[in-house]
């Protein structure tokens, strides 16, 4: 775990200081500048190609990562594989483009009755379909050499410092609202010029297409792709087809209010992101080994450092979600999304807590389990969101999220354990629960002070004491406990000067 540890920590930094700006923008300047219906034409978009970002990418990631360890990680093998890669989302985008401009009729028709704006902009979606679909090829060869910061600064803080300078531009009058969505190409475009930069200098990425000549490695690349794109198309439902249904259903207006609910929630998962970004080529490398302790060591520390530190943020974020409300420009008119990101950070946390199932299954021999779980589950997702979003409104579609992502995860997880014989759960994980669940009683029993930036300071200062303190005495999380006695021994060698 000593790589994990090392990457995620200066990852996270990197991360935290772009949910900082990430948050700027999300929950002032955008509610500041842009009415709900704006901001949620924005997240269509987005939405929307990153939907049809799966078809461009044709599970090529995965085959990187779980094939590279098997081509002996070597020079060659990484300028194959990205060769490989380059060519296959090359053509499905192709292929993809000409989907979209002979279906453009239907496309129109599908948003007309609530969302007509989203129709406007399939041109801007076919082009950051591309653009996102490039970004995750470098992206992932990055990651298949154990390389997660520089990658992650690039799409966590460039983008978000870019994003928010044309927010800025918007909202004082210079872009209007068609402008700043193609702004945002513009930023993708930069994006893959920094990581494109970083990848080729640092790793001496080139172009190597005797992979592409040889027929039987081709051949097992591509099944192995074909099926990682329906595997990622069932997993691109699950987490983006509600934001597209409410566009349909409902309109921009809850979109926007779902959304800047479901943004905030993001803050929960950014521990998984980068310890399971990492922790996938662990995985893949010791399923080839057949190292089964170690698997299951990685699968355990893994789930019990994400589950504390996102419950960690979950629980913050929630008691001080009216505080929020209160400080956000137009905070009324954003307010319904209260139980949104309660139902949504509990989505977050379900997933954390049952770790690298996905990673283990997707990397080993039983790599198709995983393609049918997506698939029924996301079938399943969509089924729950077109019964529960016409009876309960963007409180539906939370609530269908979770009852997939729980559903999702167990089948998962039980799998795993049936094959595998490992679990990622011991006695901490129930003991972490309990404590988050009894903090976060405790909290609400307490009223509100009418300032809401002296109750957030306030309510946040005890129970980041209460949370550290428990959490350290009880011992819950090696990692954890490491982590603050290193930063205790610093604050002493600082006075003790």
């Amino acid at each position: 775990m000593g790589i994990v540890i090392r990457q995620s920590f200066y990852s996270s930094i990197s991360a935290y200081i772009g949910v900082g700006i990430g948050y700027v923008n999300a929950i002032i300047l955008m509610p500041l500048f842009m009415t709900p219906d704006e901001i949620g034409l924005m997240r269509a978009v987005m939405s929307i190609a990153l939907l049809l970002t799966t078809f461009s990418s044709f599970g090529t990631g995965a085959a990187i990562i779980r094939y590279f360890p098997l081509k002996g990680s070597t020079q060659e093998a990484l300028n194959q594989l990205f060769t490989f890669g380059l060519v296959v989302v090359l053509c499905a985008f192709s292929l993809l483009a000409f989907g979209l401009y002979a279906f453009s009729n239907e496309f129109f028709r599908f948003f007309e009755d609530k969302s007509p704006e989203v129709g406007e902009y399939l041109l801007l979606i076919a082009v950051l379909v591309l653009q996102m679909t490039i970004f995750n090829l470098l992206e992932i060869t990055a990651r298949s050499q154990k390389e997660i910061v520089i990658p992650n600064m690039i799409r966590d803080l460039v983008y978000k410092m870019l994003h928010a300078g044309i927010i800025v531009l918007f909202g004082f009058g210079i872009l209007e609202i068609g402008q700043y969505l193609y702004g945002i190409a513009v930023i993708y475009a930069l994006l893959i010029l920094a990581i494109g930069g970083f990848i080729a200098i640092k790793y001496r990425l080139a172009l190597d297409f005797r992979l592409l000549k040889n027929r039987e490695e081709l051949r097992s690349l591509l099944t192995f792709s074909t099926i990682g794109i329906l595997g990622g198309l069932g997993y691109i439902l699950m987490v983006q087809i509600d934001q597209v249904m409410i566009s349909k259903y409902i309109g921009l207006s809850e979109n926007g209010i779902y959304t800047t609910a479901t943004f905030m929630a993001v803050a929960v998962e950014i521990p998984q992101r980068f310890i399971t970004q990492i922790s996938s080529t662990i995985v893949s490398d010791q399923l080839a080994l057949n190292d089964r302790a170690g698997l299951e060591d990685i699968y355990k520390k893994a789930s019990i450092n994400q589950l504390i530190l996102g419950s960690f943020i979950y629980a913050l974020i929630l008691i001080n979600l009216d505080n929020i409300y209160g400080i956000m420009p137009n905070g009324q008119a954003f307010a319904d999304g209260w139980w949104i990101f309660m139902l949504i950070g509990l989505v977050k946390l379900v997933d954390m807590a049952f770790s690298l199932n996905g990673e283990i299954i997707g990397y080993s021999k039983y790599y198709t389990f995983n393609l049918i779980t997506l698939i029924v589950l996301a079938i399943g997702a969509v089924s729950f969101n077109l019964y529960l979003i016409p009876l309960y409104g963007i409180l539906g579609a939370a609530i269908a999220t979770l009852a997939a992502y729980l559903l999702f995860n167990l089948v998962k997880f039980s799998f795993v354990r049936w094959k595998f014989g490992i679990s990622p759960f011991s006695m901490k994980s129930l003991t972490s629960i309990v404590m988050v669940a009894a903090l976060l009683v405790v909290n609400f029993i307490f009223e509100y002070l009418n300032n809401p930036y002296l109750d957030m300071i306030i309510r946040s200062s005890l129970f980041i004491s209460l949370f550290v303190l428990i959490t350290y005495v009880l011992g819950l999380s090696d990692l954890f406990n490491s982590l603050c006695r290193k930063i205790f021994d610093h604050v002493i060698s600082i006075f003790s000067r």
